[in-house]
């Protein structure tokens, strides 16, 4: 019981005024899943490199694969394609107690421009010490339906790491 009530306090913590990205209607998209063992990870989105506070919603995803083990999977999210995409996955480290340590976060953003239709995965993954780093894939299908992933190499690294204002 006590674990359930520290879950529902960390996770309206967590969640505290943020909008949910939603992609313009009438607009070509793509798809993207993301995926991390990490937890929890919030995904946000950026205007532009710059890091401006996206004006269709901030937030991409929220991912909390310990105590939601299916939620080590978001996806997949519809973004924009054709426009280039910022965004930032950032892991914030939450004792029991529903305490932020700032010592043990970790976050990485990256940009790329979707294609039409395309779909993307989103891997997260921390490196060693502090720092983690975000790997983005294109998902091919094969005419039997099976899928593989293949390295999208228009992804870069930003310059700079953005971070939420929330």
């Amino acid at each position: 019981m006590k674990r359930t009530i520290v879950s529902v306090v960390i996770m309206f913590s967590l969640a505290g005024c943020a909008t949910y990205y939603t992609a313009p209607e009438n607009s070509p998209t793509s798809v993207i899943d993301f995926v991390t063992d990490m937890r929890p990870v919030i995904v946000y989105r950026f205007e532009n490199s710059q890091c401006e506070s996206s004006k269709q919603g901030d937030r991409l995803a929220y991912i909390d694969p310990v105590y939601h083990p299916e939620f080590k999977y978001r996806g997949p999210v519809r973004v924009e394609a054709g426009r280039e995409l910022v965004f930032t996955m950032y892991k914030s480290s939450t004792t029991g107690l529903g305490t932020l340590l700032e010592w043990d976060t970790c976050n990485a953003t990256i940009r790329f421009t979707p294609k039409i239709g395309q779909k993307y995965q989103a891997t997260f993954t921390r490196a060693n010490g502090p720092d983690c780093s975000v790997q983005l894939f294109k998902v091919l299908t094969d005419n039997a339906g099976g899928q593989r992933l293949v390295p999208e190499e228009t992804a870069i690294a930003n310059e700079r790491i953005c971070k939420s204002k929330q």
